[in-house]
């Protein structure tokens, strides 16, 4: 999108980003990953690129585990500062490990994960409450306007972005 128009849709973008989204970031990790303002991501290998494999050869981005799973292989990225956060983030949703939950606190460790892949309170609640009532095609609709619209925010906001 042309930069005078991305200027001009800025307060339009805002708007729109301040409600909450389902997958916020969906399909924006990777741009949002490199600019440095989201976390943590749990990405397909296939979206493993070559600027995400030169951005962890150079430190920018740590691949912090690949889990090969029954029917797809994912691997967990995270800020160079955020490496706890992928952890904690591998062990509730794969591992079962010290910072899993019992099952009678699911959605305590459903909002939880999402605050580390960099989610909203909005966001967390929106998905966890709303979606059912919502028809998935307009959910669909809305999920894709509004996440260009936070990636546009985020990477807008960030002091390593002209």
């Amino acid at each position: 999108m042309n930069e005078n128009i991305k200027i001009v849709l800025r307060p339009i973008f805002r708007a729109l980003s301040n409600q909450g989204i389902i997958n916020p970031h969906t399909p924006y990790e990777i741009d949002l990953m490199l600019a440095g303002v989201k976390p943590v991501a749990i990405l397909p290998i296939q979206a493993i690129n070559s600027e995400i494999k030169n951005a962890i050869e150079n430190g920018v981005l740590i691949e912090f585990k690949s889990i090969q799973l029954e029917n797809r292989a994912i691997c967990i990225l995270s800020q160079p500062d955020k490496v706890e956060d992928a952890e904690e983030v591998y062990d509730r949703m794969y591992n079962e490990g010290k910072n899993s939950y019992p099952i009678s606190n699911e959605q305590k460790a459903y909002a939880r994960i999402g605050i580390l892949l960099g989610y909203t309170d909005r966001d967390i609640n929106l998905d966890m409450k709303h979606t059912k009532f919502i028809p998935q095609r307009v959910l669909n609709l809305i999920m894709d306007i509004r996440a260009y619209a936070r990636k546009e925010v985020m990477l807008s906001q960030n002091p390593k972005i002209d």
